[in-house]
């Protein structure tokens, strides 16, 4: 009325509104309200009057892509492309925005002037989220069965960006056929046939529709999430035929699923060569080729033994290996309440336990083949084929990461540094190699045949360290969690975000890569340890598939027991409780880096900070505003910024900054800046109200996670002074004096609310040290609890105010572990002819 202009006021039924539960309802919309894009309608307003629950959008001058289907039945091919890409466009900036459509359907995209307007998005998601439970239990499902994904049939409640690829290929297969794929007299049936039969192939139906095109829609309406396109933008791709994919053609899609190795069906899996942004000065290049591998094989894992991803020191480490001729796998198992290993000799049926390797995690081959060394339990062990013989070689107190280069030696990355360690007698013997610091460690250590040099992967670079001298080269920096490996033909291999593998030019002698990175593989699965990938020497490629990052959800553990949050499963960072305990601040990583607050009351989630890579947020003291790292992964000198916690715009706190940890009453901001050289990782203060910073530590170890004690009189941190991590207390103002307080080792530490007593996680349990004498006389730590949280370095646990409960992280199951693995031979040989065919040339 205000502009006198024509709206669309949706209402719900009171009874429905009733359902739903307006505050929830009103307070999830929100996210909606913040979409813009060109082919999103937006959010107006919102509101609830005399029980009914509104929203309001602009009245589009035109029609809905249902009137034009009724009145044409068709539409020309070139159109229905435009369409289609036009809302994959709308698609792919929602769910950037971690808003899932859940309706997409003809009658909910608007034509104006012909091009797609998509409304009514985040309603379905904002219904499903405010009502929870309660809208199952009546019967009521929220989507159109015509274009439902199975996942969303079948209830389940957490949905992700594919769900909406997949309705979208319904909607694009009716405006080429004429018909959506499933059709029945029911809801019933429909629903029936989309989770028991394939729709039939488009161009059966219309002979005109381009290969292409066809084969882009089948996949979108692939059954499994995993088979379809991972993003809208990979389906728009697919559809304009800008880029050329590895598709699955309609014989793919109908193969069995295989549990014997032979009888496996072969065909392409999963493999679209994308260009991935600038990394470094380089520039990646993507790769096509008509000639797609010859074999790629599904291996099934048994039902009972499904591989997890987790070991005990990060939340992912490298959870298979394959031997270096290729002939064998081997990968950590979930059996009953712990992890053993299972090998399969390929090429023969069935897998065998190997019995004595409780708790395994990160296995790797001997050269030969005839063992197999893992971690378990703070100690490196070793499980030889032959004999049945595990022995423990050496402790080794936080592994991530290992190789056996040679018969008589392993190299382990133990903490910051690389042992090399006797494969006969587990002598260690420390080397001047290291990584960049603790709170960066090497995955994957390899040597160079017959050198000196090591190549090594971290949080942010590829690099090579010399293990007589500690000299270290970076090949490759700006990358996030690469997990490098070297290749049987001198190439280097390399994982990095979202989900892709690399291979770039490596010259030995100069210890420099060379040419341009190549992307050659996307769908790879990522955690903290980087990807989820393997190559044997005879150039066979082992992959998991799947998710990136583990998803996790929060619980509240206290009191001998453990309570759920309502809050959906997220790959969770670093988060933080605030001063009056009704809100949560944490880390989300989704295509980047996010800040969300959480409330604890209303059971509500929402973002802060989507733009940029956001970090780290810690609460100011009076839970008004939320400090937070950004873009520290890649500048070491990137600023500390901070944002009112009802969202804003964020302004810079402290520059150049790091990473925060802990905000005092009197002004002082404590973070850890992180710096090649002499001064890497070390905790600085910020005085906030003069905008000072000094450095708080001497460069004598690496520091990391300061906390102020809740008088500001102490600062807690760990510290990698000696080979593993330890938990101190210093004063402050610092004296000089310093007091280790934990014992075998420490994490995270967290001071309790009335600062006569510290926490710190080691392992997976949480222990206490009584510091109600002061610290230089604590008290032995004692542990409180244990259990499967997630932990990596910088987000483990954190303290109610009342301090009474531990707010952890609990992964979900189905992203923790995995029932496929998709072997490749001749993977490498197969890329090295692509590269030469593309015309990559290597200077």
């Amino acid at each position: 009325l205000k502009h006198d202009r024509p709206v669309a006021l949706k209402v719900f039924q009171p009874e429905l509104s009733a359902l739903i539960g307006a505050e929830r309802f009103l307070q999830e919309i929100k996210v909606t309200a913040g979409l813009q894009h060109p082919h999103i309608l937006p959010l107006y307003d919102s509101g609830q009057a005399d029980g009914y629950l509104y929203y309001v959008m602009p009245f589009v001058k035109g029609e809905s892509l249902r009137d034009k289907l009724d009145r044409e039945r068709q539409l020309p091919i070139n159109e229905a492309v435009r369409i289609a890409t036009e809302v994959a466009d709308a698609l792919a900036h929602a769910h950037g925005e971690g808003v899932i459509h859940r309706d997409i359907k003809p009658e909910n995209v608007m034509l104006r002037d012909g091009h797609a307007l998509v409304a009514d998005f985040g309603i379905a998601l904002a219904v499903n989220a405010a009502s929870g439970p309660r809208m199952t239990q009546t019967g009521l499902s929220i989507g159109t069965p015509h274009y439902m994904s199975p996942e969303q049939a079948t209830g389940e409640r957490e949905l992700d960006g594919r769900s909406d690829i997949y309705s979208l290929g319904c909607v694009t297969f009716e405006m080429l056929a004429g018909t959506p794929p499933h059709t029945g007299p029911t809801a019933q049936s429909i629903i029936a046939l989309t989770l028991t039969s394939e729709p039939r192939e488009l161009t059966e139906l219309r002979a005109s529709v381009p290969t292409h095109i066809a084969d882009a829609v089948a996949t979108a309406l692939r059954t499994l999430p995993a088979d379809r396109w991972p993003t809208a933008q990979a389906f728009s791709a697919a559809l304009k035929g800008t880029q050329e994919y590895s598709t699955y053609s309609r014989r793919a899609a109908k193969r069995p699923t295989a549990s014997r190795w032979p009888t496996v069906a072969l065909g392409a899996a999963c493999a679209a060569l994308l260009a991935w942004g600038v990394i470094g000065w380089m520039r990646p290049v993507a790769v096509s080729s008509t000639a797609l591998p010859t074999r790629w094989l599904d291996l099934a894992l048994p039902d009972s033994a499904p591989m997890v991803f987790r070991g005990s020191a990060w939340d992912e480490s490298t959870a298979f290996a394959i031997s270096r001729d290729g002939t064998q796998l081997v990968y950590a198992a979930k059996l009953g309440d712990s992890t053993r290993l299972m090998l399969r000799v390929l090429g023969a049926p069935g897998f065998r336990v190997l019995e004595g390797t409780e708790g395994a995690y990160t296995p790797f081959f001997s050269p030969d083949g005839r063992a197999i060394a893992y971690f378990a339990s703070g100690q490196l062990r070793k499980f030889t084929l032959d004999d049945k013989r595990n022995v423990t070689l050496a402790e080794v107190r936080q592994p991530v990461g290992g190789s056996w280069p040679t018969d008589s030696e392993i190299i382990v990355s133990d903490a910051r540094a690389l042992i090399a360690i006797s494969a006969a007698t587990g002598q260690r013997t420390p080397t001047a190699a290291t990584c960049e610091d603790a709170a960066r460690p090497c995955w994957l250590p390899q040597p160079l045949p017959k050198s000196e040099w090591v190549l090594v992967s971290s949080y942010g670079d590829i690099a090579v360290v010399s293990r007589r001298t500690g000299e270290r080269r970076v090949l490759l920096d700006s990358l996030f969690e690469p997990q490098a490996q070297l290749l049987p033909n001198g190439d280097i291999a390399y994982f990095h975000r979202p989900g892709q593998l690399f291979v770039i030019g490596f010259d030995r002698d100069r210890l420099a890569v060379r040419g341009a990175p190549v992307a050659v593989l996307d769908g790879v699965r990522h955690g903290s340890a980087g990807g989820q990938y393997a190559v044997a020497g005879d150039g066979t490629l082992v992959f998991a598939s799947g998710h990136h990052f583990i998803e996790s959800r929060f619980v509240w553990v206290g009191g001998g027991k453990e309570t759920p949050l309502p809050f959906d499963a997220e790959s969770f960072g670093v988060f933080n409780v605030s001063p009056d305990g009704r809100l949560i601040a944490s880390t989300v990583y989704r295509t980047n880096p996010q800040i969300w607050i959480y409330d604890l009351q209303r059971g509500t989630g929402r973002p802060i900070v989507t733009d940029g890579d956001a970090e780290h947020p810690v609460w100011s003291p009076d839970g008004r505003e939320v400090a937070f790292a950004l873009g520290a992964r890649r500048n070491a000198s990137a600023p500390i910024m901070v944002v009112s916690a009802g969202g804003g715009k964020p302004r810079t706190l402290v520059s150049p900054g790091g990473y925060p940890f802990s905000w005092t009453q009197t002004g002082r901001l404590s973070f850890v800046r992180t710096a090649r050289g002499p001064a890497q990782n070390d905790i600085w203060i910020a005085d906030l109200a003069h905008g000072a910073s000094q450095r708080t530590l001497a460069a004598e170890g690496v520091d990391d996670a300061p906390v102020f004690s809740p008088d500001g009189k102490y600062i807690a941190y760990m510290s990698a002074v000696t080979e593993r991590w330890e938990i101190y207390v210093q004063p402050m103002p610092a004296t000089g004096e310093r007091w280790v307080v934990s014992r075998d080792g420490g994490l995270f530490p967290r001071w309790a609310p009335n600062g006569r007593a510290l926490y710190f996680m080691r392992d997976k349990s949480i222990y206490e040290v009584d510091l109600s004498r002061g610290p230089a006389h604590a008290a032995p730590p004692r542990k409180l609890f244990a259990g499967d949280y997630v932990q990596s370095f910088g987000h483990a646990f954190a303290v109610a105010p009342s301090g009474d409960r531990f707010l952890m992280l609990k992964a979900t199951d189905t992203r923790t572990a995995a029932t496929m693995l998709t072997v490749v031979p001749g993977w490498l040989d197969d890329v090295t002819t692509r590269i030469t065919a593309a015309g990559v040339r290597r200077r």
